[in-house]
């Protein structure tokens, strides 16, 4: 993201989640659990730039986390292919950074590591579901007992 010449926002972040559902798949109320990876670089005006911290070797080490959620899902249409579920949730981060004076090949002036425990996952996601056969099938099952 680029909100001007100076001002930018680099990342790549996958954020995995295990769910359990109460109820059955994508339906009412799941717990999870979820993991964090990040690679960043960010250029905050005309001063300083903030990257993740690249070792000796050239190895990146990415802002790294875990954490637990808590979300709510419900579905859309009568077939139940879609589907609209909000979630929260908290973990804990660590990073390890690099901060630069931000101009071409800029000195790097500090080091450091940062910790952070707090809200790690806020979403509110649209889902289409393509098993709808599978569960027609099981809802038909069930009306015949």
């Amino acid at each position: 993201y680029t909100t001007h010449d100076k001002y930018r926002v680099r990342t790549f972040t996958a954020q995995p989640e295990f769910r359990y559902w109460f109820d059955r798949l994508n339906h009412k109320h799941f717990i999870g659990v979820h993991g964090i990876v990040s690679l960043f670089n960010v250029s905050a005006g005309e001063s300083m730039r903030f990257q993740t911290k690249r070792d000796d070797e050239g190895h990146y080490h990415p802002l790294l986390g875990i954490g637990v959620s808590y979300g709510y899902a419900w579905f859309l249409d009568k077939k139940e292919h879609w589907c609209m579920e909000v979630t929260v949730g908290v973990g804990y981060a660590y990073i390890q950074y690099d901060k630069f004076y931000n101009v071409e090949s800029g000195a790097r002036c500090e080091q450091g590591t940062r910790h952070y425990g707090g809200l790690t996952k806020l979403g509110l996601n649209i889902a289409y579901r393509f098993d709808t056969a599978k569960k027609d099938k099981e809802k038909k099952n069930i009306e015949k007992d």
